[in-house]
């Protein structure tokens, strides 16, 4: 009780020495207003999540890019590259660790995964893992609580997929030969058998 009123009482002098406003049109009391989150350009067309390039049904990998990098499929909400605002959101939720911003950012996924009829089914829901040193630094694991957001009759299972090791922070590496190779091993299930002929969307 006491730590809670603690918190509380932080809480209300953070706010008032740092008022939280929209990240865009500045308004208070919210991180992200819903009038500039509708404006956020959601993607009506799915397209490989490697290359890019060309059409592909709900977000899967084109066959060359399989058949070369045997990347995973991927759902594709927005174009971070090119809207300022959502790549924003994106940074302040990442490594300002605004985890306030599940919300908005929970209802960009959530259209596309149940507004889109092209969309498959999932079956579970898996958000990554943080290692405990970079989840004790973060204070919270903005995977899983993204997943959390997410309002499907899939399941979020947040203890199957582990960590078995610390990794380096993947932003700070720019080479693909280095970022694959720093994750290779990385990542563990404990009940593999679970995950079998199972539509899964990973979280990250």
């Amino acid at each position: 009780m006491l730590s809670e009123n603690i918190n509380k009482i932080s809480t209300f002098f953070l706010d008032i020495l740092f008022p939280i406003r929209c990240l865009h049109c500045r308004t208070y009391d919210t991180w992200l207003c819903d009038t500039c989150c509708d404006v956020l350009p959601l993607l009506t067309e799915q397209v490989c999540p490697h290359c890019k390039k060309g059409h592909t049904p709900h977000g899967s990998t084109c066959p060359l890019c399989f058949k070369d990098h045997h990347v995973l499929d991927g759902v594709l909400v927005a174009s971070h590259r090119d809207d300022i605002l959502l790549k924003k959101v994106i940074h302040y939720y990442k490594y300002r660790f605004i985890e306030d911003l599940r919300i908005p950012l929970g209802r960009l996924l959530q259209n596309i995964l149940i507004h889109n009829p092209t969309m498959p089914r999932v079956d579970m829901i898996m958000p990554v893992p943080l290692h405990t040193r970079r989840l004790r630094w973060r204070g919270f694991n903005q995977a899983l609580s993204l997943a959390q957001e997410l309002r499907t009759d899939a399941l979020v299972i947040p203890d199957n997929l582990i960590r078995t090791r610390y990794t380096a922070p993947q932003v700070q590496m720019r080479q693909k030969d280095a970022r694959t190779h720093n994750l290779t091993g990385a990542f563990d299930l404990l009940h593999p058998d679970t995950v079998e002929d199972r539509d899964i969307l990973l979280v990250d």
